[in-house]
């Protein structure tokens, strides 16, 4: 197959794919990639809280760039995976647990990366290597900095690669309709670790793998206390709907989550007693949550009757359409939800097999149904409904959203106590950031 045909099947792919995600998230936030989208050729290093999802967002949002994607080598096993997998751009890359013999397989993939460089192309990675759900930066190993510096070596470091570090975060890992945010980071140059790899390449191969994390720690929530890592992901609950305005200088709500979960760790590290009553009170708090039924990714609120008066009757004018799209989409969501991801126990999974199914599934089922719908009216009214199908899918999330909310607000009016429990613990977290 040619590389214009290529071209064309990838951008068809891309639109395609991209209409999905208009459908699986409510919102993606991009920042920084205006600074970065005519840097090439590029490597783009990102954490990795997903699975294909996370290579899949780069790509879309990424545009100019039009990024080849590593991923790992097991989903290439059969030919057609093999050129299916190739026409959207994703590169198989060997671990050792695929075995010895699979890693050697590697040279091959990193050949083709170099000449993408040389052709002032752009790879995209993900230095941890596997996939997790938490907040932390994994380890990294080592591969996207020997690809990198050998990318430059071969070219008598006159390449001009840019190392772009990338952060992603969901804030739901596997459902659909939250928000999920992409930051491009400030790219940087290996023309400073030239002499450090031709004298020590170990040694510059491990500075770059630092530099690289160090990069992606600040495009990202990194909860670094392991150990307490429950303890700060509550508290990223609490504090998120007050973050920027606590750090109104911050990129994003992720960046200033991110400054002020650090500052409240530096500070409780060294005050293990005061660590622990707050964590007693934190648990406290949303052991009641579970308990009155709050769903658990709840927000605070205070009860305000015209506030629930108006979600009242939104949900009202809402239902009818809501109807219509839970039965008009019932049986590929049917096939989605209950022959696919029931049998996935690996959440990471979830969103991704939902959005990408979709991808496929929608397109096939709506075309199923602009056939019936024109023999029993006529082709443009069958256009019309199969238009307006996608629309209220829309309406169908915001109200399944609103309806959440409408729950939790329902719950505060009986549990106005819980606000007084989260203003102490937020008054805490206040003074630990501002260093008291």
């Amino acid at each position: 197959m040619g590389k214009t045909t290529k071209k064309i099947i990838y951008r068809f792919m891309r639109r395609l794919v991209s209409a999905a995600y208009a459908f699986g998230f409510r919102n993606i936030i991009i920042s920084g990639y205006s600074n970065i989208k005519n840097k090439k050729p590029a490597l783009f290093v990102a954490n990795h809280q997903s699975t294909f999802m996370d290579g899949i967002l780069m790509g879309i949002t990424a545009v100019k760039a039009s990024p080849y994607i590593l991923v790992r080598a097991d989903i290439f096993k059969s030919k057609a995976a093999k050129v299916g997998l190739d026409l959207i751009r994703l590169l198989p890359i060997y671990r050792k647990r695929d075995g010895l013999s699979s890693v050697t397989q590697n040279d091959s993939v990193f050949e083709k990366c170099f000449q993408l460089f040389e052709e002032k192309g752009v790879v995209a990675l993900f230095p941890e290597g596997n996939h997790a759900i938490e907040r932390s930066l994994r380890p990294l190993q080592k591969g996207a900095a020997r690809i990198a510096l050998q990318a430059e070596e071969r070219n008598n470091f006159e390449l001009g690669l840019s190392v772009i570090p990338v952060g992603l975060h969901y804030e739901n890992h596997s459902e659909r309709w939250h928000d999920v945010y992409i930051h491009y980071g400030e790219p940087f140059s290996l023309l400073p670790y030239k002499e450090l790899y031709l004298e020590n390449p170990q040694k510059a191969l491990k500075d770059l793998t630092d530099k690289i994390r160090e990069g992606i720690e600040k495009e990202i929530v990194d909860i670094k206390w392991k150990e307490e890592y429950t303890l700060f992901e509550q508290l990223r609950q609490i504090i998120k709907p007050y973050s920027l305005s606590l750090q109104p200088e911050a990129k994003s709500i992720v960046h200033a989550e991110s400054t002020l979960l650090e500052k409240i760790r530096a500070r409780l590290v060294e005050q293990p007693e005061r660590m622990q009553v707050l964590k007693n009170k934190v648990n406290d708090y949303f052991q009641k949550a579970e308990r009155n039924g709050f769903s658990a990714d709840f927000q605070v609120q205070k009860p305000n009757a015209l506030k629930f008066a108006i979600q009242t009757l939104l949900l009202i004018a809402g239902f009818p359409l809501w109807l219509i799209a839970k039965i008009f989409n019932f049986i590929p969501e049917f096939i989605i939800e209950n022959k696919i991801i029931q049998g996935v126990k690996d959440r990471t999974w979830h969103i991704s097999l939902r959005v990408g199914i979709s991808s496929f599934i929608y397109p096939i089922y709506y075309g199923l149904l602009w056939i019936i719908f024109s023999i029993v009216f006529n082709w443009v009214i069958a256009g019309l409904i199969i238009f307006a199908l996608p629309l209220t899918s829309i309406i169908y999330y915001e109200v399944q959203l609103l309806k959440k909310q409408w729950s939790n607000h329902q719950l505060f009016f009986k549990n106005r106590g819980m606000l007084k429990e989260e203003s102490e613990i937020l008054k805490e977290l206040k003074l630990l950031v501002s260093g008291s």
